[in-house]
């Protein structure tokens, strides 16, 4: 038999092994790139298998450790078969041009690593066969317009930061020249592809979006129940603030977010010295222009994924044109404490590597915005704080109707932002860019609404105490599990 280690272990080398992109954020150099052909796609799928085979063979039960190991494998599997993420134009971005720029850029300088200019040198030796078989896999696939648009804009704006790193690195022009041509032809395939779409995107349809939400957290989803409880939640949040202050606010007060904030937030919960000392320690706050980076949003949170390290590091990335001082305190509860940032560290200590492999994202953006409610609520209870945090939710509602509308219903883009617009103040840009976002990544369009109505759910009669938190954190994939939307649904 099988212990626990040895199946996580073939776990992470299986993937790590067939998802460049995974190997490089977990730590693991890999001298060359993967090539995705259908047999190498195949091989992996059967290799996921044997491991469940291998779970299925023991007797367990739904809190058994075994139970996370069995949901990530049928997840890649269901990645692979049924979505065939191989299939989509961007998949093959991810496993190029962002695993070889990888080394630097994933941590946002929560970690510095060594520019390794051996193994650089080896994946761009065989980009070329990489490109060649992506091309071949997307042949005889029928392409949405927007996928390529999306895929061929990308590429444009990364080479452009990676070539100036590789050249600051001494990669050689011949080298850098090779690779900027199978990028180019690559797009110009992708443009041809353009030319012969008959439609603008592919949706994911109700069964595959109900599967995936499932699989990635264990709800069982009523899109009809969800639907509705979201427009009514948009109606009342209408209804209780005017329409002006459900809207997009610009001023800036606020220039940078300070580790004496963060103290301040953490004084609010009354959070031990200790417990002080170990966040503070284990967590950066960087201005994303310092990094030379495009957040897209106001803020972000990214821990240190490598599975050889030992110790939890993350760091909190803010873009400074975008802080005013409401949404810099709540942007601190959400990314570091109580949200993201303590909720990786309370994983960390019962299973370092687990709370790196196994994430649940409904949850996570759940939690951390529930904990925004806990703030503009409770323990601050300020108006400013209140509206920021309501306009927070109404753009979560914003992205899960355009999710639901647009691979659900399978409605075209103008008429959903038509649609959208009957509910949200915002201009008609802003609505066309939720719908984009909502398409590209459909998962995170509902995590954050959808896990908000689920910790709400867990927290309807409990109080907001440190043994309940803990046990939300170290045990939600198993309240969540099989949950039905109605038991969750919003009242």
């Amino acid at each position: 038999m099988k212990q626990y280690n040895e199946i996580l272990n073939d776990y992470v080398e299986i993937t790590a092994d067939m998802y460049p992109i995974i190997a490089a954020i977990w730590g693991i150099k890999k001298s060359k790139l993967s090539i995705f052909s259908k047999d190498y796609i195949h091989n992996s799928i059967n290799r996921y298998k044997n491991i469940l085979k291998i779970i299925d063979s023991y007797q367990y039960n739904s809190r058994d450790i075994y139970i996370k190991i069995r949901k990530a494998c049928q997840l890649r599997i269901y990645e692979l078969n049924r979505l065939e993420s191989w299939s989509q134009p961007y998949f093959y971005v991810d496993h190029s041009i962002n695993t070889i720029s990888m080394p630097w850029e994933v941590y946002n300088g929560s970690v510095k690593e060594e520019f390794d200019k051996v193994s650089v040198l080896l994946q761009l030796e065989n980009i070329g066969c990489f490109f060649e078989i992506a091309k071949s896999n997307l042949s005889n696939v029928e392409l949405a317009k927007f996928d390529c648009f999306h895929t061929i804009q990308e590429l444009t704006r990364l080479q452009k930061g990676l070539f100036e790193k590789l050249r600051s690195n001494n990669i050689s022009e011949q080298k850098m020249n090779y690779f900027k041509d199978e990028i180019y032809l690559f797009q110009s395939f992708l443009k041809d592809k353009v030319y012969k779409a008959d439609k603008f995107y592919k949706p994911l349809g109700e069964e595959i979006f109900k599967e995936c939400i499932y699989l990635n957290s264990g709800i069982v989803i009523d899109f009809d129940l969800f639907l509705r409880d979201l427009s009514n939640h948009i109606i009342f949040l209408n209804q209780k603030y005017p329409k002006s202050k459900v809207t997009n606010r610009n001023n800036t007060s606020e220039k940078s977010i300070s580790m004496d904030l963060l103290k301040s937030v953490l004084n609010l919960n009354k959070a031990n010295e200790n417990l002080q000392s170990e966040i503070i320690k284990t967590i950066n706050v960087v201005s994303n222009e310092i990094l030379s980076m495009d957040l897209g949003g106001k803020y972000c949170y990214t821990r240190c994924k490598n599975i050889r390290s030992n110790e939890l590091k993350g760091v909190m990335t803010y873009d400074p044109m975008k802080l005013n001082s409401a949404n810099s305190i709540l942007g601190v509860v959400h990314e570091i404490y109580p949200g993201h940032h303590y909720s990786a560290l309370i994983n960390s200590k019962v299973n370092f590597i687990e709370s790196i492999i196994f994430t649940n994202e409904i949850f996570e953006e759940g939690w951390a915005k529930y904990c925004e409610k806990i703030y503009a609520y409770t323990y601050i209870n300020d108006q400013k704080l209140i509206e920021e945090f309501e306009l927070g939710i109404a753009k979560s509602i914003l992205l899960a109707i355009a999710a639901i509308y647009i691979h659900v219903l399978k409605t075209e883009l103008d008429k959903t932002v038509k649609l959208l617009s009957q509910y949200f103040n915002f201009d008609n840009i802003t609505l066309k860019n939720a719908c984009l976002q909502a398409y590209l990544y459909p998962l995170e369009g509902i995590s954050y609404i959808l896990g908000y109505y689920f910790v709400s759910y867990y927290f309807k009669d409990k109080k907001f105490s440190s043994y309940n938190i803990e046990d939300l954190i170290l045990n939600h994939e198993y309240y969540m599990e099989g949950l039905q939307y109605e038991q969750i649904q919003y009242t």
